[in-house]
């Protein structure tokens, strides 16, 4: 999938995640943690050192922590300090 496609889609899972949170509804951590997972993948496409890639990670984490997964935004973490 290429980035523009990709950032397509991260805008939408905001949005949509936004939204379900504003109406406290549960599934709005189901579309947090599709959030984390989509800017994980667009993470995999833009290095660290690219403002776009530094931006996708530190989204990717803070979804995960959003859709209560301490868990994954602490592998995700750990996994962005190393690379």
């Amino acid at each position: 999938m290429d980035v523009n496609t990709l950032n397509t889609l991260v805008s939408s899972a905001i949005w949509r995640a936004e939204q379900l949170e504003e109406l406290q509804l549960d599934a709005a951590s189901s579309a947090w943690s599709e959030v984390s997972k989509l800017e994980e993948e667009l993470a995999k496409h833009k290095p660290a050192e690219d403002a776009e890639g530094r931006i996708a990670r530190r989204g990717a984490v803070r979804a995960a922590v959003k859709a209560n997964d301490y868990a994954r935004a602490e592998a995700l973490a750990q996994q962005f300090a190393e690379n």
